[in-house]
């Protein structure tokens, strides 16, 4: 098992342009101690946006409690003990004629509304806003402390934050007509940027946990690991679009088609599609899931998967990462042979507190999103892949070009981390 390396506040930022080739023993830009241990550093600019200064939402802190995380819009308590004199005497018409006058300003609502559900300081890492300060003696935000945008887009029922507990604020996209009808009055361009291009404004299903864990899993691998040249959220994760290369639409692309929780781009343009599983009560549903993700891999052969088991840190394995397990050798055995050559080292199951073991904490394993793949009926069933080490898993040659074009999309995305658009 990986030894884990604390994630050090103070450690220096490092940013890597370019590609770059590598042995396979060593990792460029990260320190190496004598016990193989990588020091954590992190490639993130800005000091406020690491990952050391968050919540963490796996373990928590001792004021974090995820287990039932809900979302609500503007209720009595926030109206008249969170607000400010001014704020109480904003109507939501008048909010939102702040935001729709702000054009330029839009692109940063469609960002909000692709990553489902996030902390706001999850997504000043992500657009680059000036994180906010640790709280003094009280235990929750004001609206007042948020970016104007943010804080214009919520007091008109735009968007919808979680309350109670001391736990940061959690956005998500709410959905409601009067701001439907405002986005309809919009030019094409501007509809598209507050929408991510679906010409809608909804709000997101499932669960908060289990978002914004996603959310947390794809910065860190993001900040941690120099092999990295981008990441997406499920709106960039739709199976359509991965194997076509167009947007999914409003009509979110075909029937069969469905969503991963996020993408994470490989500097030679693989593509690692995330599925962060938390339970695993409804096996049909599980084993469905893992079988469209097969299914794209035959028909994306610069794609790969990795299954993340998410629990709990008290979560006994029987619970989600043995059958998880389980039902991914099903499949994969299920397949013929030719398939399971075409998608061999590509699918793979990973545990979070492998990757994550403590608070604050990041393991080699995580760094080169390390995963155990089936190999069939064979006596050890498993081999251990480095899913962003290229000389592990290469990329097939045949699928060179396109990769590239894909991956100059990811990098460009206003989804993407503002400092790995501006320096990858």
């Amino acid at each position: 098992e990986a030894e884990a390396s604390a994630i050090r506040p103070g450690a220096e930022a490092r940013c890597v342009v370019g590609p770059r080739r590598r042995s396979r023993s060593a990792h460029v830009g990260m320190d190496m101690c004598a016990s193989r241990t990588r020091s954590g550093v992190s490639r993130s600019p800005d000091r406020q946006h690491r990952s050391c200064q968050r919540v963490d939402p796996y373990f928590g802190d001792g004021r974090v409690h995820l287990a039932k995380l809900a979302l609500a819009t503007r209720l009595k308590l926030e109206r008249t003990g969170r607000l400010t004199d001014r704020e109480r005497r904003r109507s939501p018409a008048d909010a939102l004629d702040v935001v729709f006058s702000n054009p330029g300003e839009l692109w940063r609502l469609g960002v909000v509304k692709d990553w489902r559900r996030a902390t706001i300081e999850q997504l000043a890492a992500i657009m680059g806003w000036e994180a906010l300060e640790a709280l003094p003696s009280r235990g929750v935000r004001r609206p007042s402390e948020f970016p104007l945008i943010i804080r214009e887009a919520w007091l008109g029922d735009m968007l919808a934050r979680s309350l109670g507990g001391g736990f940061p604020v959690v956005l998500a996209s709410n959905e409601c007509d009067a701001v439907q009808r405002r986005i309809e009055g919009l030019s094409p361009a501007e509809r598209s940027a507050v929408t991510s291009g679906t010409g809608t404004w909804t709000k997101p299903q499932g669960g908060g946990r289990h978002d914004v864990l996603a959310t947390e899993l794809l910065l860190r691998v993001a900040e941690h690991s120099d092999d990295v040249a981008a990441v997406l959220p499920e709106a960039g994760a739709h199976h359509y679009a991965l194997i076509t290369g167009h947007h999914a639409g409003p009509g979110g692309g075909p029937g069969w088609a469905r969503w991963g929780d996020g993408v994470i781009s490989r500097r030679d343009g693989l593509q690692v599609l995330v599925e962060l599983t938390c339970t695993a009560g409804d096996r049909v549903k599980l084993r469905r899931k893992i079988r469209a993700s097969v299914d794209l891999l035959l028909q994306a052969p610069f794609t790969a998967v990795v299954f993340v088991e998410a629990a709990g840190p008290d979560a006994a394995p029987s619970q989600v990462w043995t059958p998880l397990r389980r039902l991914v050798a099903d499949v994969s055995n299920s397949l013929t042979g030719d398939q399971q050559r075409s998608v061999r080292d590509r699918l793979g199951v990973a545990r979070w507190i492998d990757w994550f073991p403590g608070v604050y904490q990041v393991s080699d394993e995580a760094l080169v999103l390390a995963a155990d793949c089936p190999t069939g009926p064979t006596p050890s069933g498993w081999r251990k892949v480095r899913f962003l080490d290229d000389f592990d898993l290469p990329l097939p040659w045949p699928s060179v070009t396109e990769a590239h074009r894909r991956l100059h999309r990811a990098v460009a995305s206003p989804s993407n981390h503002y400092w790995l658009r501006d320096t990858t």
